[in-house]
């Protein structure tokens, strides 16, 4: 794995998307597991436990909680501002640089068909 090269904000942000995802309007109970990748009471546990360490299953959930925040159709947009700070461009950015500083796939095709 490559070392982690997000800078304290970055990785501040990262985790108010990982906030947002878990404690937000955006994401339905009923498919928070689906597109998350784990219960919410897990993610909520994951969050507290590691979010300073960001290794594994934290990494996980920041890379779905962004994924899904910028293409999951919830279409609150000023509420992601309100929750996270940023828009979605701004995401877009923070998730290709976090997808590259953890060694994750591309996300250039995907975010570019949310354009």
């Amino acid at each position: 794995m490559k070392s982690l090269q997000l800078t304290s904000e970055e990785w501040d942000s990262v985790a108010r998307c990982v906030n947002a995802a878990i404690e937000g309007p955006f994401i339905q109970e009923k498919v928070f597991h689906t597109l998350i990748g784990m219960w919410r009471d897990d993610a909520r546990a994951t969050f507290q436990q590691h979010a300073t360490d960001r290794q594994g299953k934290y990494l996980h959930l920041a890379n779905n909680s962004m994924n899904n925040l910028l293409g999951y159709p919830h279409k609150m947009y000023a509420e992601l501002v309100e929750w996270t700070g940023l828009d979605r461009s701004e995401i877009t950015v923070l998730f290709s640089r976090f997808r590259d500083a953890t060694d994750r796939a591309s996300t250039t095709a995907y975010v570019s068909c949310l354009e």
